[in-house]
């Protein structure tokens, strides 16, 4: 009797983080191990959240200067919200640039209140290298982009005149 519950004791499991839980990997009844692959369930950290991207290879130095200077802020935005963006920290970057991209993968760590962003979710990533004070700033629709702009130069104006 003893013995049982000793074995008993042996039965509860405790997370070492917060988080929540998916769905569980077996069932009630089912004999598992330690060697087992699965495990019992996957738990994901909501608070704070982790946020893994890469940025061209090319963008380091500048990166780099950033992070001597102190800590590098990280602006994400979820896809179904893109009018209001989670703040967080650059927290490290990889150690080796990923040659079939010539990128490198950056590792930021956001408060993520109210649980707005979810483990596997798509995010916009914004890294904020350099900001400029004083300068003149206008809304995104009347910015155009492309070719199909032609302007017509003032001498051009006169002379069909």
């Amino acid at each position: 009797m003893k013995s049982a519950q000793i074995q008993l004791g042996y039965t509860h499991l405790t997370a070492p983080i917060d988080g929540i839980t998916g769905i569980r990997q077996i069932d009630v009844g089912n004999i598992i191990r330690p060697t087992d692959a699965n495990g019992l369930v996957v738990l994901a950290q909501l608070q704070p959240i982790s946020v893994i991207f890469t940025l061209p290879a090319t963008s380091l130095p500048l990166i780099q200067r950033q992070i001597a200077q102190g800590p590098v802020r990280v602006l994400t935005y979820s896809e179904a919200d893109r009018a209001s963006a989670i703040q967080g920290t650059l927290e490290l970057v990889d150690n080796n640039i990923i040659q079939t991209s010539d990128s490198v993968r950056l590792k930021a760590t956001l408060p993520n209140p109210s649980n707005r962003l979810w483990p596997g979710e798509l995010v916009n990533v914004r890294l904020l290298l350099n900001t400029r004070r004083g300068g003149s700033t206008t809304d995104s629709p009347p910015v155009q982009r492309g070719g199909g702009c032609n302007p017509v130069r003032r001498d051009e104006q006169d002379a069909g005149r």
